[in-house]
C-alpha cells in the first residue's frame, strides 16, 4: 500500500510539471526581490499598591515584522527584544509550493490536505502530495513527515514542542460533486521506534473511513462520516521485548492486528442535517467517539463520549433582526454538560442592539466517590452601540450579569462597561478612544466593585508612521488585605496604573 501511494504520487507530480513552469515563467515578469513590513518600539510605566508586585515599573520592546519577497515568494522574518529575551523567527524554512493545472494541484514540501471530514484541521506533513478532480472523481494522496511529536497541554511541567517526526502516508478516493459525493480514506501514520526513549508507548496507527453528503432536496441535505482507527505497541530498550507468554512483539499487521489485546480498534461517527431556507437556517448533529480513537489529522485522541447540538439561524424584517440559537448536549464516562446559547442583533441607521444569553449545566461524577456535583452557570449581557459614519465615531453601553452556583458555593456578579471614540483635528490622524467600566463581585467570603478605566490615543503621522499612547487604570473599592505582622484583616483601595507609549514604522 506504501510503495503504491509514492510511486502513484510522484507519477502524477511529474506528470503536473508544465503547470509548475508556467507559474515560473509568470514569476520572472515580476520584480525579483522586494522588501516590505513595519518596526516599532514600545514602553510602559506601571505603578500599583499592590502586596505583590506582578509588572516591572519599565517595560521597553523593540521589534519587527518584514517580508522579503524573492520572484513572487515570500519570506517572512520577524523578531523581538525586550528586558527579558530576545526572539527570532523565520517561519519560511517551512517551504512549500502547490502549482495547479486545471483539476490538477501538488503539493511539494509543507503542506496540508483534508482526507476526513472528522478531522477539519487536514493532514500537515512535510513531502509530496496530488489532488486530482477530473469530473465527478475525486482522488488525493500523499506521502511524508508529519507534525505528530508534541502536545496541546501547556499547563504542565514539561511541554514538548511540535515537530515533523512521524512518517505518514494517505488517500482518499471518491466520487460526487459539491452537494452530493461519496469518499473513502485511508490513513496511516508511524513514529520512529528511537523517538520514546524506554518507555512502552504507540508507535504506529492507522484509520479508514467513508465521508459522504446528500443533497435530499434543494433545501435539506444530509452529511456523515464514519471512520475505525487500529494501533500498535512496541517495547523500547530492552531488544525484543517478550510477553508474559515468552513471545516477542508482533509486527505492525494492520488495523484489526492486536498485541495482548491492546490494539481493538476504534470508531466514530457524526452526521448532521441541514435546512436552509431564505431566512432559516438549521442543523441537526451527532457526533459519537469511542475511547481510543485517534485522530487522522496526529497522534492527539480524540475526546471520548458522545455530542448532540441544533443550531438555528433566523432573519427577520428584511434582516434588521437576526436570531441565533445554539444547544448542545455532551456526555462522557464521567460527566455531562448541557449548554444554550441564544443571541439577538437589532439594527438600523447605524444603532445596533445586542443580547446574549448563555446557559451551561455540568454534572460531573467523582471518579473515585462516586457522587455527583451539579454546577450551573448563567450569563446576560446587553449592549447598545451607535456608530456615527459622517464623522466618524462611536459609542457603546454594556450591562452584563453572571452568576456560578455549585453544591456548596454560589457567586454572582454584574456590572456596566462605557466606551466611546472619536477622531480629531481636521484631518483626522488623531483618533481618541475610552473605556469606563464597573463589576460588582458578589462573593460570599469577600465582596468588591472594580472600577477600570481606559483611554487610548493614536496618531497617524503619514502612510507609514504612527504614534499610539495608552493609560489603563484599575481600582478595588474596600479590597481586603492582611497585616504582614498578625494576619488580621483590614479594607483598603487597591490601584494599578499603566502608562505606555508605542512607535511604528512601516516600509
Amino acid at each position: 500500500m506504501k510503495t503504491t501511494l509514492v510511486l502513484l504520487t510522484a507519477v502524477l507530480s511529474l506528470a503536473s510539471f508544465p503547470s509548475i513552469s508556467g507559474e515560473l515563467g509568470a514569476l520572472t515578469k515580476k520584480e525579483p526581490i522586494t522588501i516590505h513590513g513595519s518596526a516599532g518600539a514600545s514602553f510602559n510605566f506601571n505603578t500599583s499598591n499592590e502586596s505583590f508586585i506582578t509588572r516591572p515599573p519599565v517595560e521597553w520592546n523593540l521589534y519587527g515584522n518584514y517580508t522579503m519577497q524573492i520572484l513572487g515568494m515570500d519570506l517572512p522574518f520577524s523578531f523581538m527584544i525586550n528586558q527579558y529575551s530576545q526572539t527570532y523567527t523565520h517561519p519560511f524554512t517551512q517551504f512549500g509550493i502547490t502549482p495547479v493545472y486545471k483539476w490538477a494541484k501538488v503539493h511539494i514540501g509543507t503542506s496540508n490536505i483534508q482526507l476526513f471530514r472528522l478531522s477539519p484541521a487536514g493532514n500537515g506533513f512535510k513531502g509530496i502530495g496530488v489532488e486530482l478532480t477530473p469530473g465527478k472523481l475525486r482522488f488525493s494522496s500523499f506521502y511524508g513527515r508529519l507534525n505528530m511529536t508534541g502536545n496541546d497541554d501547556t499547563t504542565g511541567a514539561i511541554y514538548n514542542k511540535p515537530e515533523y517526526s512521524g512518517i505518514g502516508y494517505g488517500a482518499k478516493l471518491g466520487i460526487g460533486n459539491v452537494d452530493n459525493y461519496l469518499d473513502l480514506s485511508y490513513f496511516h501514520a508511524h513514529e520512529p521506534s528511537s523517538s520514546f526513549g524506554n518507555s512502552f508507548m504507540l508507535s504506529a496507527y492507522e484509520v479508514t473511513g467513508i465521508d459522504y453528503k446528500v443533497k435530499i432536496s434543494s433545501h435539506l441535505s444530509m452529511t456523515g462520516s464514519v471512520a475505525v482507527s487500529g494501533s500498535a505497541k512496541t517495547g523500547q530498550g530492552s531488544g525484543n521485548r517478550q510477553s508474559p507468554a515468552g513471545k516477542p512483539p508482533s509486527k505492525y499487521k494492520g488495523i484489526f492486528s492486536t498485541y495482548q489485546s491492546g490494539n481493538i480498534p476504534a470508531w466514530a461517527l457524526e452526521s448532521a442535517f441541514s435546512l436552509d431556507l431564505e431566512r432559516f437556517r438549521a442543523v441537526i448533529s451527532y457526533r459519537k467517539v469511542q475511547d481510543g480513537f485517534k485522530d487522522p489529522g496526529g497522534l492527539n485522541s480524540f475526546e471520548s463520549g458522545e455530542r448532540i447540538s441544533m443550531e438555528n439561524r433566523l432573519s427577520l424584517a428584511k434582516g434588521l433582526i437576526n436570531i441565533n440559537t445554539d444547544f448542545t448536549r455532551q456526555s462522557n464516562d464521567q460527566n455531562t454538560e448541557l449548554a444554550g446559547v441564544l443571541n439577538i442583533v437589532a439594527g438600523k441607521n447605524n444603532r445596533i442592539i445586542t443580547g446574549n444569553l448563555n446557559i451551561r449545566r455540568l454534572y460531573d461524577r467523582h471518579p473515585l466517590t462516586g457522587p455527583v456535583n451539579r454546577n450551573r452557570n448563567i450569563s446576560v449581557s446587553v449592549s447598545y452601540e451607535r456608530v456615527a459614519t459622517e464623522k466618524p465615531s462611536r459609542f457603546s453601553l454594556t450591562a452584563s450579569y453572571n452568576r456560578l452556583d455549585q453544591p456548596d458555593f454560589s457567586t454572582s456578579s454584574f456590572g456596566a462597561t462605557l466606551s466611546a471614540g472619536t477622531p480629531l483635528l481636521k484631518n483626522k490622524k488623531l483618533n481618541l478612544n475610552g473605556t469606563l467600566g464597573y463589576v460588582y463581585n458578589n462573593t460570599p467570603v469577600d465582596p468588591k466593585g472594580n472600577i477600570t478605566l481606559t483611554v487610548n490615543a493614536s496618531y497617524l503621522a503619514d502612510n507609514n508612521r504612527s504614534f499610539n499612547f495608552f493609560l489603563n487604570y484599575m481600582g478595588i473599592p474596600s479590597d481586603t488585605r492582611y497585616r504582614s505582622t498578625d494576619y488580621a484583616t483590614y479594607k483598603t483601595t487597591t490601584q494599578s496604573l499603566s502608562v505606555g507609549i508605542t512607535y511604528t514604522i512601516g516600509f
